[in-house]
């Protein structure tokens, strides 16, 4: 007899399903969150008045906006058990495009949001086929497909192009602020009202029929890859000028946030909110970091180490409080 035959029948299988045990998990990543942020305030403690300058903190806000652009369909992908790598690299085509575009045609910074929308859903929609519908591995399927773009991305332009007129892609935050606002109600709908926030993977038979397995993976492929096309749009109105490099290591800095909100790869947490937090916490130790001078290589080892040790965290927590709330259900 399995352990979920044993629970009563009124009782959820997994502690994820209940809404109880599941905000009780958000509660104790958040604080862990910000125990984070507080440690790395003390660390920095000399340096924490120069951030609450205007121009730190604009700059800080302006690079989170542009990573948690991706974060909330990022979110809905990896809870359906999925991976996006393709982000840094649509990104920087994006940009890099649409400075090109710009420059060539002399056209308005109105080209970018067609780009934008035009990129996403190809890469977003092939995505879909090739993970849903062929049951390629998204892993594989993305780390294709960035390859790929950064080859796009590289015949465009093989050196910096700067943009001239910065009025002509400085109003793009605004429609910015809107689809992130939209990203986040959608999918903070989705985690707490259907099944996909309170499920993991392995909880979906495998007799799935074809199209629903194509839509569980088209869709949220769709919305990371709109998401990352806009972010390339915020980085080029943010740097004025784009490169072959624009948008690397974005990856990085999406999952990172992710993994800290205890959100395993393939379902179970939804913590939205938690991811958003994280990403802003991460966003102020970074620019900590800068301002205390800490290099390049130093941040990207940090980076490494985080992403290891809070997705072992999270496995770990995940397991402990399936075992905890296994046991108390079975003793009522």
């Amino acid at each position: 007899m399995t352990q979920e035959n044993t629970l009563p029948s009124s009782k959820p299988a997994h502690f994820y399903e209940s809404t109880k045990w599941r905000l009780l998990s958000y509660a104790i990543w958040l604080v862990l969150i910000l125990l984070v942020a507080v440690i790395g305030m003390i660390g920095d403690a000399g340096s924490v008045s120069k951030l609450f300058s205007g121009k730190a903190l604009s700059s800080m806000m302006q690079s989170w906006l542009i990573t948690a652009m991706i974060i909330p369909p990022m979110v809905m992908l990896v809870v359906s058990g999925h991976l996006d790598l393709s982000v840094g690299a649509v990104a920087g085509y994006v940009g890099v495009a649409t400075a090109f575009a710009i420059s060539e045609t002399g056209v308005g910074g109105w080209i970018g949001i067609l780009i934008a929308i035009r990129t996403g859903l190809l890469i977003g929609i092939l995505h879909g086929i090739l993970v849903g519908g062929l049951k390629i591995h998204s892993a594989i399927v993305t780390l294709g497909t960035a390859t790929l773009i950064r080859g796009w991305t590289l015949q465009i332009a093989e050196q910096s192009m700067f943009i001239e007129n910065a009025d002509s892609l400085s109003w793009l935050s605004i429609p910015t602020v809107i689809l992130l606002l939209v990203f986040i109600i959608a999918i903070l709908f989705i985690a707490e009202f259907t099944p996909l926030g309170k499920k993991k993977v392995s909880d979906i038979p495998t007799n799935e029929a074809w199209l629903p397995r194509l839509l569980r993976a088209a869709v949220p492929h769709t919305l990371v890859s709109l998401a990352a096309s806009f972010a390339g749009l915020l980085l080029l109105a943010r740097l004025q000028v784009a490169n072959p490099n624009i948008g690397l290591g974005l990856e990085v800095k999406v999952l990172l946030p992710i993994l800290m909100a205890g959100i395993p790869l393939g379902g179970g947490l939804v913590n939205i909110i938690g991811a958003m937090i994280a990403s802003l916490v991460l966003g102020l130790n970074d620019m900590l970091s800068i301002i205390s001078g800490e290099s390049i290589p130093q941040s990207f080892s940090t980076q490494g180490f985080q992403i290891i040790f809070f997705a072992a965290l999270g496995k770990l927590y995940f397991w402990a409080a399936d075992k905890i709330y296994q046991k108390r259900a079975n003793s009522k």
